[in-house]
């Protein structure tokens, strides 16, 4: 039977602003080099966002290449160009410098663009070309620290709930995904999602919960360790400047008792009035520190208990004596560790 187990964390936002830019790379590839640097950027009113452009030297010497401003629009500046980097034969460096946008700028989309020249070559004159986009700056807070860690128990459908607060000044779409390294399924308890992906509308200065669940596996072969489990992030990126805010917990596994037996000899032939021994092999299939306490039952051959006899570790019965040999109590198994014992047969 699985169970349904809500963890909600509610405290009250921590004041933080968070600022970024984000970008995805482009590139060009040519004769005596090629380079590769972002397509957009977000930058906030009188701020300086930096970038790069990567350049590869494929040139057999050494090659000095000179980055400069191409075509800069109003409000935009650039900080730290033009420059110029000597790179020896077959190197890459990422050269980096500013885009600024001064306080009161419009927020609007702009396209900048600069040029790679060569010392190698007089003719080479490569454009890159960049999207700017002066945005507002977001404030998207988590209303918890920035780690938490739960107790769960196996075959659990755990839920969480976290709040979030918009402590901008403007509307924001936001993004919700999840990271992990971990195998667990997990999704969302929301009602706009897309794959991975969940998705609300935050209006300024306004408060929202973020609703997930993650299934928890059973414990095998005394795995997933008591007191261990694996690590989840929460990111929520803005729809203003891409800037993420994040929240990471752990799920700790509760402790889980269990054991199997995963093998005994099948036969065992006795002589009248001699004795014999079958080998088992039993395990800690629990995911904590264990010892086992093992008894005989003597069965009939419906598989029902022979009348008089109760579980133990000898018994007498029609003149036989079966008794456990090893079956100490006071043996530690760690988690999936095994060891064997003997049942001992006296024939009568």
């Amino acid at each position: 039977m699985r169970w349904a187990l809500l963890l909600t964390v509610f405290l009250l936002p921590a004041m933080l602003p968070f600022a970024g830019s984000w970008a995805e790379e482009v590139g060009r590839e040519a004769e005596i080099l090629d380079y590769a640097a972002p397509s957009q950027l977000y930058v906030h009113q009188n701020e300086t966002v930096s970038t790069y452009i990567t350049v590869h030297n494929k040139a057999e010497q050494n090659q000095a290449f000179t980055i400069q401003p191409l075509s800069v629009p109003e409000p935009l500046t650039t900080v730290g160009l033009p420059t110029t980097e000597l790179l020896v034969p077959n190197h890459l460096r990422q050269i980096a410098f500013g885009v600024r946008a001064p306080a009161g700028a419009a927020y609007q989309n702009l396209t900048v663009s600069f040029s790679i020249t060569s010392d190698l070559d007089p003719e080479l004159n490569e454009t890159v070309a960049m999207e700017v986009a002066i945005v507002p700056p977001s404030n998207l807070n988590f209303g918890v620290d920035d780690f938490t860690a739960f107790t769960v128990d196996e075959l659990v459908r755990t839920a969480v709930a976290v709040n979030i607060t918009n402590n901008a000044t403007f509307s924001d779409d936001v993004t919700f995904t999840i990271s992990t390294d971990s195998t667990w399924v997990w999704g969302w308890n929301m009602p706009n999602t897309n794959g991975n992906e969940a998705y609300i509308t935050m209006d300024p200065n306004t408060l929202s919960y973020v609703y997930l669940w993650i299934d928890v596996p059973a414990v095998v072969n005394g795995a997933p360790l008591a007191g261990a489990g694996p690590r989840f992030t929460l990111s929520a990126t803005s729809g203003l400047d891409k800037a993420a805010s994040t929240w990471s917990f752990d799920l700790l596994m509760n402790e889980k008792k269990n054991a199997s037996i995963d093998h005994i000899d099948e036969l065992l032939e006795v002589a009248p009035n001699q004795d014999g021994r079958l080998n088992a092999v039993v395990r800690n299939v629990g995911n904590t520190p264990n010892t086992l306490n093992m008894t005989l039952q003597a069965l009939t051959a419906e598989g029902t208990p022979v009348p008089g006899t109760s579980p133990s570790d000898r018994f007498n019965t029609s003149g036989w004596v079966v008794a456990l040999f090893g079956g100490l109590e006071d043996v530690v198994l760690q988690p999936n560790e095994s060891r064997t014992i003997e049942i001992g047969f006296q024939a009568p």
